[in-house]
């Protein structure tokens, strides 16, 4: 398979991603989406994380995700998380997200490994975190 032909199917695979992203971003503000590249940073989140964790989108992209965890369940949530990265695995975590001046919710975050099958490359992963009700 030639290079042009794997970058088109990854092209084509990030811009379904993408649009994707967008359409559920919308959805509910107890459902966020987000993206992560093959290093395991996060590229994109909802903008609904901001009315969850009073932070903004860009101050929670690359590693800095982790940063909305709750510290009492940062470290199993983090290892958890590279170890999935390293192996290029789906991921399924519970961890409480910590609010400024609020008492920290409950959720559950999938992230499910994003590829271009055609073009046999890994592309990140693609996933939700879904506020568990109060």
């Amino acid at each position: 398979v030639s290079v042009e032909t794997k970058m088109d199917a990854l092209t084509h695979e990030v811009t379904l991603q993408r649009a994707l992203q967008r359409m559920i971003a919308d959805m509910d503000d107890s459902f966020i989406t987000w993206v992560a590249a093959p290093s395991g940073e996060w590229e994109f989140l909802s903008l609904g994380i901001t009315k969850i964790t009073g932070r903004q989108v860009e101050s929670l992209k690359g590693a800095n995700w982790l940063n909305m965890v709750d510290p009492r369940d940062l470290d199993k949530t983090e290892a958890k998380w590279w170890e999935a990265v390293q192996r290029k695995r789906d991921v399924e975590l519970s961890f409480r997200i910590a609010r400024p001046q609020a008492e920290a919710v409950s959720a559950v975050m999938r992230g499910y490994v994003a590829e271009a099958p055609q073009a046999d490359l890994f592309a990140g992963w693609t996933g939700t975190i879904a506020i568990k009700p109060q």
